[in-house]
């Protein structure tokens, strides 16, 4: 039995085809990658990024000069800008928030990579890193309605730096997230890395938010941001090769209070390693093992004394591993009889000899 009406056949049309632009959008935003490169500058809004709300907010540039000439997104001096991207990380058990961030002076400037719950929020960050103004680059969240910083303790400097976050929920009861986070300096010699706990709201976590909600006195800028599980985002990268000392980690066979192992790869001619003491004319046995993380080739060596000369070995030697449990002396490398130096020594390994670092 008809009713005599004609469905309005374009109505239904419009909504099938939002439904389904819907469905394709939420699930384009469990992960992404922001490489700037589809975008002409001026031209907004930039993809599915979104002005964030607040007085005084306008949209960065698209600039040339991003990571090896590719094109990033760029805040000039004395620009507020901040933008936001819709994300969907309800299923993630470990998410990674990773990108490059651009520091045109090293001053006070302002430029955070972040996550956030809401764009209309004043500050809508849950999480963010990167320059917040101060002399070295930090992490802040929230944590029971309070703000918490992280101190990476890498001073602030002009260049491209490499940062990242990872995320990752093992079970506990309490909802408590670990985060690891890792930055890089300019020179791509140096990694500054940290873990700590946060009660993570990853369903109240909406948008990945990218700016400042004060202008920056100097320059800014952005390039390859990548959001997404572990699986979407792949491992941490690690330093180039040959710059190593980022990776290293120190065992010793003793040591006492005041005096760890870990003095012995801190750059630091002031703080030593020393054994446990064995008097002035005892003849004992004591090592230090300095592990690189990777099979690599090895220039030599430097060792600073005690200040004060003092407890310096008189017989030792220098040998490398390349799986902990073959021990071979690196050719020459074998000392006796030894006084101790009145400043530090550098020893240069025999070119050719194949050693690897331990």
């Amino acid at each position: 039995m008809s009713s005599g009406r004609t469905p309005p056949r374009g109505l239904f049309a419009t909504v099938l085809i939002c439904l389904l632009t819907a469905g394709m959008q939420l699930l384009a935003q469990t992960q992404f990658t922001e490489t700037w490169e589809p975008y002409t500058s001026g031209v907004t809004p930039y993809g599915n990024w979104q002005l964030g709300s607040g007085s005084g907010f306008t949209w960065g540039s698209i600039s040339a000069a991003g990571l090896g000439g590719s094109q990033c997104y760029a805040v000039a001096a004395n620009q507020k800008s901040r933008i936001v991207r819709p994300i969907d990380l309800d299923s993630h058990a470990h998410v990674v928030l990773q990108g490059w961030l651009y520091d045109s002076d090293g001053g006070a400037n302002r430029g955070v990579l972040g996550l956030g719950s809401s764009p209309t929020a004043t500050d809508l960050t849950l999480i963010r890193f990167g320059a917040g103004g101060g002399a070295t680059y930090t992490i802040q969240h929230y944590e029971g309605g309070s703000l918490n910083t992280v101190d990476t303790m890498l001073p602030v400097e002009a260049g491209w730096h490499f940062l990242r976050l990872d995320i990752v929920y093992d079970g506990n009861p309490a909802n408590l997230w670990t985060v690891t986070w890792r930055i890089w300096n300019a020179g791509r010699t140096v990694e500054k890395m940290g873990v700590f706990g946060w009660h993570f709201d990853r369903v109240n976590c909406n948008y990945v938010t990218l700016g400042a909600a004060a202008a920056t006195p100097a320059a800014m800028a952005w390039d390859d941001i990548r959001v997404g599980s572990v699986a979407d985002v792949g491992p941490p990268p690690s330093l180039p090769l040959g710059l190593w000392q980022v990776n290293l980690t120190v065992m010793a066979s003793s040591e006492i209070s005041g005096w760890p192992a870990t003095n012995a790869i801190d750059s630091n001619a002031g703080t030593v390693w020393s054994s446990a003491s064995h008097g002035a004319t005892s003849n004992a046995t004591e090592w230090l093992v300095v592990d690189y993380g990777q099979v690599m080739p090895m220039t030599g060596a430097s060792i600073s004394p005690r200040p004060g000369g003092g407890c310096w070995p008189v017989d030792y030697r220098i040998e490398y591993t390349t799986n902990s449990v073959t021990w071979t002396t690196v050719p020459g490398m074998v000392f006796a009889n030894q006084t101790p130096p009145a400043g530090a020594i550098s020893l240069t390994f025999i070119k050719g000899s194949n050693q690897n670092g331990p």
